[in-house]
């Protein structure tokens, strides 16, 4: 009962939001395969494996549809970036970093685990933890690192400036 207030204190707190179930299986699913074709390595400073920040502009048109999907989720005017993070094993670290945005997302695609992202606000850590076919909105500029993981993990990120 601990963690359940603690993690609803810490989304309020800090303008986290949560959306569950988000998406059909199909379009999860669809999204998810579309997005593996676009990984690469980015550098060395970047978690995992990565697609470049225009994915949105990049994948087929039904993959797009998906993803407004979320942004009417989200109430979000526009896209500015977006791109897709997979984590495994051989592919994971920590890398605290900020958006420098209004707000971003966090669609999660495949988290076996469970395992969310992690926060850093004044030198204290904290994590919130939920299931594939989640989506998280948080507020760009709070420092934030996806989790070591040990089952492939794989998340759809949209930054906006609205």
């Amino acid at each position: 009962m601990i963690n359940i207030a603690l993690d609803l204190y810490y989304r309020v707190r800090y303008g986290i939001k949560i959306y569950r179930n988000v998406l059909t299986e199909n379009d999860r699913l669809t999204l998810l395969e579309e997005s593996k074709k676009h990984l690469m390595i980015i550098s060395d400073v970047h978690p995992g494996l990565q697609t470049s920040a225009d994915l949105h502009e990049r994948i087929k048109h039904e993959c797009y549809l998906i993803i407004c999907k979320l942004v009417n989720i989200m109430k979000f005017k526009s896209i500015h970036q977006s791109w897709s993070v997979y984590n495994d094993p051989d592919h994971t670290k920590e890398v605290w970093h900020c958006h420098h945005i209004k707000l971003t997302s966090i669609y999660y695609m495949e988290n076996p685990e469970e395992l969310g992202t992690i926060f850093r606000v004044k030198g204290k850590e904290f994590q919130i933890n939920v299931p594939t076919n989640t989506l998280m909105t948080i507020p760009g500029n709070i420092e934030h690192t996806g989790p070591i993981v040990t089952k492939p993990r794989q998340c759809f990120v949209i930054d906006t400036a609205d």
